[in-house]
């Protein structure tokens, strides 16, 4: 049976406006704490300046494209299909959560990234089979974790003293 249209668009809309809410909620309480952000006597790596710039701008729109993608994946479900859209809340919290607990540290941060991209992945990799979409959807969030680890790498290697 299939729904109307204007109720699956209002899901949708509800599911992005849920992510993108949580998400600002979550870089509010980084800004507001400083937790997972460097100290001041950090130095940054030569040509990396804009990574801390754009951080929050970034998992807004990741987190966001999660949310598309878990809700791409419940609609397959919808119509009777198995897939891996329980797996993609937990790749939600743990991104967010992030910075409150592998983020403490550069080197924790470093250890996180590998984990969690690595995750996110396997994700993309188990959702590619029956959405080509939320898988692409999903993807870039292993890339900018891949970013964030040369940074953090570099990070570590320039404030090493």
């Amino acid at each position: 049976m299939t729904r109307p249209i204007n109720a699956v668009l209002w899901e949708l809309i509800i599911v992005i406006v849920v992510a993108i809410g949580f998400t600002i909620l979550c870089n509010a309480l980084i800004a507001l704490t400083g937790v997972g952000v460097g100290k001041s006597t950090e130095v940054v790596p030569q040509g990396w300046e804009w990574v801390d710039r754009i951080v929050g701008f970034v998992w807004i729109g990741l987190l966001t494209a999660l949310s598309i993608a878990w809700w791409l994946l419940r609609q397959a479900e919808a119509n009777g299909i198995e897939t891996p859209s329980r797996l993609l809340p937990i790749l939600f919290a743990v991104c967010l959560l992030y910075p409150f607990t592998f983020g403490l540290t550069p080197l924790s941060g470093l250890i996180g990234n590998v984990v969690i991209g690595a995750f996110a992945a396997w994700v993309a990799w188990k959702a590619s089979s029956l959405s080509a979409l939320a898988a692409l959807l999903i993807t870039p969030i292993a890339i900018w974790l891949s970013i964030a680890t040369v940074y953090l790498y570099l990070l570590l290697r320039v404030n090493q003293s």
